[in-house]
């Protein structure tokens, strides 16, 4: 069974700084969390991202990575 994850939110600061952090996070699921997909948009100071897992064990490992959950405040 696979499981895909919603996430939205408002982007304060939709800069290159945003874009890198967000590029940064996207590998490290990818590579380090076993994410299998991601896609994003961001339009007019909102982003909705989708990310595709095998198991909920990955995704709640994912959840509590540090880096993850300070790029959410």
């Amino acid at each position: 069974m696979k499981y895909v994850v919603i996430f939205k939110a408002q982007i304060q600061h939709l800069d290159t700084g945003y874009f890198q952090m967000a590029q940064t996070l996207r590998e490290k699921a990818l590579h380090s969390f076993n994410c299998l997909q991601f896609e994003a948009l961001s339009e007019n100071g909102h982003e909705i991202a989708l990310s595709y897992w095998e198991n909920l064990a990955d995704i709640h490992a994912w959840h509590l990575d540090t880096e993850h959950q300070v790029a959410q405040q």
